[in-house]
């Protein structure tokens, strides 16, 4: 990785953020574009080929130009020279800040400049900032907060009556204690006056996160102290916000409540990532409290039939394993007889698998059939959970990112709303193959028998070329010997399959829509 500084490229490169990636062979330009007293940033696909093993890159500060190397893994190696031709200008444009965000940098670092050291005047500077609307400067305020002697502040933390003040105020306490037990109550009982249905997006993640950073820190809870936080956190579980849930899973698990188990249970059975059900896996693999019967073998079903069919890295088995593993150990004697048909049941590895149960056909769709509901269709009314939902019955997070969920082998379809159209986006899905990306695409190669084989090159090694033929599956991989190809050409035909939304019906596809066109924003008029 390495930003374009130097570069003599048009003035957004300069500023870029570079990032390879190996694998898929794709060389990224992240901009920066300055938000609050931050940046957020925007993914640009700035190089790619089929392969491009990316293994290292600079900028030339002789000539300007980016340097990029490849290699690695027995693959042959390469030195690349990147340069710019065209109208735009290459002289030196640094990025400059302006107006509010000039301000709110400012403020930032000067709270930053507390860290690390105890000064007098760091908590006037610092706690009115503790509430500030902007996430960066109320944690650059809390950890200058942190620094100064705990002497000072700490009864100030526990008496905070500003909600999102108080967090962040218990969030240091909790932090600069060093495990002190002695507050472990106090802190617990400030987190009482939080009332979490006043609280809103980041405020409630930040809540239960302050509930684990405390239990982690002091360890095990006295039983009054348990009891009250159960009653608080289990009466909000589940909150229909995947991540969040997979946080309360979490230290739901850690207290022993008896409640949750039966509410977590469908969520891993329905949600439509693998990465949100492993992660709640994750946790009730060591719940021991609130099992029936009948939720341990929907359990074991998920941990010995479903699971094993996931895909992923080299090493993705093994921690599957490892699930098992410590559920099973979990388990009395009278149980592991009671599920042993499930126990030794051999899952079908090979077979299309998905991670949710398939609904029944309805249609296999036109962009004529849709088109005509896109208007008011999408001004209101709809349903952001099926939304998601859908995006995962219709097999998209398994080959694209969207947000922080999914796969890395179609395109980010985070800002698709930025380039698409309501009905570009829908011809993007029903007619895969009416436009395919170079940068997407995958080869037909003909072999001298006039057989084809179908996938994307993931590696070069002597006369071996290395294909993967399933999009779906990362470890699906053919070797062909050069010597037996005829010719390698761009199919005609999307790695994307057609008939995507044919389980689907005509408010599953509006709320599917309105979710990439909200780029995941639950907040948005669409789902008023």
């Amino acid at each position: 990785m390495a930003f374009g500084y130097g570069a003599k490229f048009p003035a957004k490169y300069q500023e870029a953020f570079f990032i390879s990636d190996w694998s898929y062979g794709k060389l990224y330009a992240v901009h920066m574009k300055p938000e609050g007293a931050g940046y957020k940033a925007e993914f640009e696909e700035f190089m790619s080929a089929n392969p491009l093993p990316l293994t290292d890159l600079a900028v030339s500060p002789k000539d300007g130009a980016l340097y990029i190397t490849i290699g690695g893994r027995r693959v042959q190696s390469g030195l690349y020279r990147v340069t710019y031709t065209g109208k735009e200008s290459t002289a030196p444009a640094p990025l400059t800040l302006q107006g509010e965000e000039k301000q709110l940098h400012e403020l930032r670092r000067s709270l930053e400049a507390f860290h690390g050291n105890a000064d007098p005047g760091a908590l006037a500077a610092a706690w009115p900032q503790l509430g500030h609307p902007d996430r960066l400067i109320r944690f650059a305020a809390r950890i200058a907060v942190e620094h100064q002697p705990l002497a000072t502040w700490k009864d100030k933390a526990l008496a905070e009556t500003s909600p999102r003040a108080s967090l962040m105020a218990l969030m240091a306490l909790t932090r600069a204690s060093n495990g002190d037990r002695a507050f472990y109550e106090p802190v617990m009982n400030a987190l009482e006056r939080i009332k979490f249905a006043d609280l809103k997006g980041t405020d409630r993640e930040l809540y239960v996160r302050v509930n684990m950073l405390a239990f982690s820190r002091f360890g095990e809870p006295a039983d009054g102290v348990r009891k009250k936080a159960i009653g608080r956190l289990s009466s909000i579980f589940p909150t229909s916000e995947p991540w969040l849930d997979v946080d309360l899973v979490n230290v739901l698990t850690f207290l022993g409540d008896h409640a949750f188990v039966a509410k977590a249970i469908p969520i891993l059975e329905n949600a439509p990532t693998q990465e949100e059900q492993i992660a709640l896996a994750q946790s009730l693999r060591f719940a021991k409290a609130g099992w029936t019967p009948e939720l341990r073998e929907r359990f074991f079903k998920w941990v010995c039939l479903r699971a094993p069919t996931f895909k992923g890295g080299a090493s993705f088995d093994l921690f599957m394993q490892d699930i098992r593993k410590d559920a099973e150990a979990g388990l009395t004697e009278a149980e592991k007889v009671a599920l042993k048909p499930i126990l030794e049941a051999k899952p079908d590895v090979k077979a299309p698998q998905f991670t949710f149960t398939l609904k029944s056909f309805v249609k296999n769709y036109t962009v004529e059939d849709i088109e005509g509901l896109l208007g008011a269709g999408l001004e209101g009314g709809r349903n952001f959970v099926n939304g998601r939902n859908m995006f995962g019955q219709a097999t998209c997070f398994a080959c694209h990112r969207f947000g922080q969920e999914g796969g890395a082998i179609g395109p980010d379809l985070t800002s698709v709303a930025g380039k698409y159209s309501p009905r570009d986006l829908l011809v993007h899905i029903i007619e895969p193959s009416k436009e395919i990306s170079d940068q997407y695409g995958q080869l037909e190669v003909t072999l001298n028998d006039d057989s084809k084989v179908y996938g994307r090159i993931m590696n070069l090694a002597g006369d071996t070329i290395t294909l993967n033929i399933n999009m779906m599956d990362p470890n699906a991989l053919q070797r062909v010997d050069r010597k037996l190809i005829k010719s390698m050409d761009q199919s005609k035909v999307s790695m994307m399959p057609p008939g995507l939304l044919s389980t689907l019906n005509q408010n599953d596809i509006l709320d599917l829509l309105a979710y990439l066109l909200s780029k995941g924003n639950k907040e948005d008029p669409m789902f008023k």
